[in-house]
């Protein structure tokens, strides 16, 4: 078996973080915490099981099938497989994930271009997205070059400042 190159190991394994720690997963725990209160076990429970088990069964089950979903998915019969992944990827796009991206995005940009309404937000990100995903293969190195080593200084940012500043508390004028 031929390893992969360290450039290839490094930027994969960034790519996975950075997926980890998308789309809100950051920000949404300090949110969750603050409004459950002394329920705060089943949510960390319920958080771990949907925000770090569910994705890690699928990297897992796609690095046992090599990135195979017909292989994976079929094993339970040919119909309902199709189905299993139709389901997921609706789940992925347009029903779950994508919005949520989409709106936690648009939170960030929002105070700084007040005009910018959701939908039009919405609709450029996709096209971005859309552009983004045309070409296979193309993703994976942006996550591990660019984009992941842009969140991972932006955390060590927010840990330093809490450090330095740990009684100052922010709050946003646009919640």
């Amino acid at each position: 078996m031929k390893l992969p190159s360290l450039a290839i190991a490094w930027s994969t394994g960034i790519a996975i973080f950075s997926m980890f720690f998308g789309s809100g997963n950051v920000v949404f725990p300090l949110l969750l915490g603050t409004l459950t209160g002394d329920h705060i076990t089943w949510a960390l429970i319920g958080l771990t099981i949907t925000a770090v088990g569910a994705p890690l069964l699928g990297l897992l089950g796609s690095v046992l099938f090599e990135g195979d979903c017909k292989q994976f998915f079929y094993r339970i019969g040919a119909v309902p497989g199709y189905l299993v992944v139709i389901f997921l990827l609706a789940l992925l796009g347009p029903v779950g994930v994508m919005p949520r991206c989409f709106i936690v995005s648009y939170g960030a940009v929002q105070p700084y271009f007040p005009g910018l309404s959701l939908p039009v937000f919405s609709a450029i990100a996709g096209l971005i997205t859309l552009l983004m995903l045309a070409k296979r293969n193309f993703i994976l190195p942006i996550l591990g070059f660019f984009l992941s080593p842009l969140l991972i200084l932006t955390l060590l940012i927010i840990i330093v400042v809490s450090f330095i500043q740990p009684g100052k508390i922010f709050v946003s004028q646009h919640t």
